[in-house]
């Protein structure tokens, strides 16, 4: 079913914004539960749990705010782990670190990552009091059976719960869902898609389900119990989840799992949709249905060159060039990619060449 591919006002704004985020990953850290999926090890390349010092902190942060570019946002974020359930004493020695810069106007902002299960009220004041803008919920599906089949250790319940504690004391959040889990279909994802929706996050981050060494999937997978997603049918799914955010007006920040050496030479990725790109192959897929519905329309059967955002010249490529490609089996003979500034994220300006 093809999705309503009209570009919003937010496109150009969205285009120019430019935020830095200062990452401070606490790989381990809070997080008592081994769900069947994961392996931090493989998935962030630090082998054990990884305590900053105050020094370290500040020393990360400040090297970052060194650079000389200009930004319209900048904030710390503490990523990996469940923030929220590593000891108070050090939650809030973390905190006031981040509280200070912002208190001196060196950030806007301080995000966090946690488990659903992880927030009650106590919780959500402290965060609140020490300046923290947003939570990112650990999520992964609003489905209890997959959930319960994941061994996540929350149900749907607690979900909803975290979310209006969150609202309830003024803190923004984002939801991580994933693509392809042990009991899940594409009903239930999609189902799942629509209930984060109504929640109104301010973000989102959409992660393909990885089986990886010494984890419980694994041992699902030699015993022939699950499945993976192929490749394809990973892309596909986001592709359809990314455009039903972009419809409901919320961000996806994230697609795929960032790249690590572990990951990368592919020693810990036993089986699953992995791909370096995978936000690229997502994303061109919103140019290749743009392409289609302008040629439906109509194009100049002459030499044509083309205007895109800087930061979207890959994504209207696509990977490996696929969507250049898939134009001249059409006979659109493209001489020039454009790069402007003014075109707003995912429109494509076409323009007859009149030179040669």
């Amino acid at each position: 079913m093809k999705k309503n591919l009209t570009i919003n006002s937010e496109s150009l704004k969205l285009a120019n914004f430019k935020q830095m985020t200062i990452p401070i990953f606490i790989p381990h850290l809070g997080c008592g539960h081994a769900c069947t999926f994961c392996n931090q090890k493989a998935i962030s390349g630090v082998e054990r749990e990884h305590e900053w010092s105050e020094k370290q902190i500040i020393d990360q942060i400040d090297l970052w705010l060194s650079t000389t570019k200009i930004y319209d946002r900048i904030e710390i974020a503490f990523f990996g782990g469940s923030f929220t359930g590593i000891p108070v004493a050090l939650q809030e020695q973390y905190l006031q670190i981040g509280q200070s810069y912002l208190e001196s106007g060196q950030i806007q902002g301080v995000r966090l990552s946690t488990r659903p299960d992880y927030i009650d009220q106590t919780i959500a004041k402290r965060l609140k009091r020490y300046g923290v803008t947003l939570v990112e919920l650990g999520v992964q599906s609003f489905c209890d059976e997959v959930l319960t089949a994941c061994q996540r250790g929350h149900d749907r319940a607690q979900i909803d719960n975290a979310v209006n504690v969150l609202k309830d004391v003024g803190i923004d959040f984002g939801i991580q869902l994933m693509i392809g889990l042990p009991k899940d279909t594409t009903k239930r994802f999609l189902e799942s898609v629509q209930s984060a929706i109504l929640l109104k996050p301010s973000c989102v981050r959409l992660y393909p389900t990885l089986v990886l060494e010494q984890t419980e999937l694994a041992n699902e997978l030699e015993q022939g119990l699950f499945e993976p997603l192929a490749l394809n049918d990973a892309v596909t799914l986001a592709f359809e989840a990314y455009l039903l955010f972009k419809e409901a007006g919320i961000p996806v920040i994230r697609m795929g799992l960032q790249a690590s050496e572990t990951l990368s030479n592919g020693m810990s990725v036993l089986a699953g949709p992995h791909h370096d790109a995978f936000r690229t192959l997502v994303e061109s897929q919103i140019y290749k249905r743009l392409m289609e519905r302008d040629l439906e329309n109509g194009l100049p059967d002459t030499r044509l060159c083309v205007r895109v955002h800087p930061k979207h010249v890959s994504f209207f490529s696509g990977y490996k060039q696929e969507n250049i490609k898939w134009l001249e089996s059409k006979g659109i003979r493209l001489d020039k990619i454009i790069k402007d500034e003014t075109v707003p994220f995912y429109k494509i300006e076409w323009v007859v060449n009149h030179e040669g």
